[in-house]
């Protein structure tokens, strides 16, 4: 139900959303990440792509909240794109840092 929610068209759905799987995974730690890693990993990836900055902030800490305690080898498979979708979310950042330096 949750991972649903990241596809509302109301962005404070998603944002909730983003922000309820942050405390579930905090709260559930290991057994969500073990169990269902692989449908919440692609949700928030996705959910980074958000053209909302609040919701794609959270589900970048979401994402940031996912590690699986004594289990790294769970993330391998999804560490290039999630990376590479992370390092783009900097990047953007300092240009807009700039921009509002600037203005």
């Amino acid at each position: 139900m949750v991972l649903n929610c990241l596809q509302d068209p109301h962005p404070r759905v998603r944002w909730a959303a983003c922000n309820a799987i942050y405390w579930l995974l905090d709260n559930f730690s290991p057994h969500l990440q073990e169990k269902y890693h692989n449908q919440v990993l692609l949700a928030l990836a996705e959910a980074v792509d958000d053209f909302h900055p609040r919701v794609l902030a959270h589900a970048a800490t979401a994402l940031c909240n996912f590690g699986v305690p004594g289990k790294p080898e769970t993330l391998i498979p999804y560490l290039d794109g999630l990376v590479n979708k992370l390092l783009v979310l900097i990047k953007v950042s300092k240009i807009e840092a700039t921009k509002l330096q600037s203005a």
